[in-house]
């Protein structure tokens, strides 16, 4: 693909873009995708917090290193993810068959969907013993309803 410029939200933005490269390839969509899951992942308290957390991670390639010690399995996938060279970025299917991404038999991810169910029981039905049921049950749930 023929680069057309600058195009896109700063902190996301591959440096082949940037540096305006004449060819670009779907690599730069992986590091923009880093770029997300990195905020998914990290909180941040301020905006100015953000704001220098990601300008670190932008120009240095620096994560924090509080959050790279609590997370190294997400860190080191976000590391390739947005790599500096293309080269060294994983493709989407490369992400895809890393053990990494949750998959749907994810105990978690069992329980949202149990919560989900019970949701929708009450709104389908209406019923009284249904509230009750999902009050009594979900006090074992880490969701809360």
């Amino acid at each position: 693909m023929d680069g057309t410029g600058q195009v896109g939200t700063y902190f996301y933005t591959a440096p082949e873009i940037e540096q305006r490269w004449p060819q670009i390839n779907e690599k730069v969509d992986m590091y923009s995708l880093g770029g997300v899951f990195f905020e998914l992942w990290h909180p941040f308290a301020t905006v100015m917090e953000r704001h220098v957390i990601l300008s670190d991670l932008k120009q240095k390639g620096v994560f924090p290193s509080s959050w790279v010690s609590k997370f190294p399995k997400q860190s080191a996938i976000l590391q390739r993810l947005m790599s500096q060279s293309p080269a060294d970025r994983p493709s989407a299917i490369e992400l895809l068959q890393h053990d990494l991404p949750p998959r749907m038999e994810d105990e978690l991810l069992n329980e949202g969907r149990e919560v989900q169910r019970r949701i929708h029981l009450i709104y389908a039905y209406g019923a009284t013993e249904n509230c009750n049921l999902l009050i009594k049950q979900s006090l074992a749930c880490p969701f809360r309803v």
